[in-house]
């Protein structure tokens, strides 16, 4: 009787019990939404000169404006999607290309992200390309 009430606390602990989770001195936002996202060829193409990929951001308010330059993607994009992610001061995002038909081009495009709602702007930036592990980009922003 003692092993089946105790079970049963077990239990009733598991289903209503504390379902964040936290981590020491980090804070988690997974609840950030893409309300705006546009790409173009990458205005460096038109000088020549092959350029890195960098990023600069901009927050009003609780909107956080982000633009990513020359940005390595498949020349038959058809639309793009984005998930934002806020871990602590970093700023990950995992951008993710669409297409209809797949070719077998490569170009750099210019990426505007808007995301809403942000709770201050981050110092560090994290871009990874569809699911791949290694990140396109990491570091702070340019100005």
């Amino acid at each position: 009787m003692k092993a089946k009430l105790l079970l049963l606390i077990a239990l009733l602990f598991c289903a209503f019990g504390k379902k964040e989770k936290t981590t020491k001195n980090m804070k988690f936002t997974n609840h950030l939404t893409v309300i705006e996202k546009s790409y173009s060829y990458a205005k460096s193409l038109s000088t020549g000169k092959p350029e890195k990929v960098r990023i600069n951001s901009e927050l009003s308010d609780d909107t956080l404006y982000v633009r990513i330059f020359n940005y390595p993607m498949n020349c038959c994009i058809d639309s793009i999607g984005c998930s934002p992610e806020l871990d602590a001061d970093t700023l990950i995002m995992r951008v993710k290309e669409h297409f209809v038909e797949i070719c077998e081009c490569f170009t750099k495009f210019d990426i505007k992200i808007k995301i809403y709602p942000v709770q201050g702007k981050p110092n560090y930036f994290r871009i990874y390309k569809d699911d791949l592990i290694k990140p396109c980009f990491e570091g702070k922003e340019e100005l």
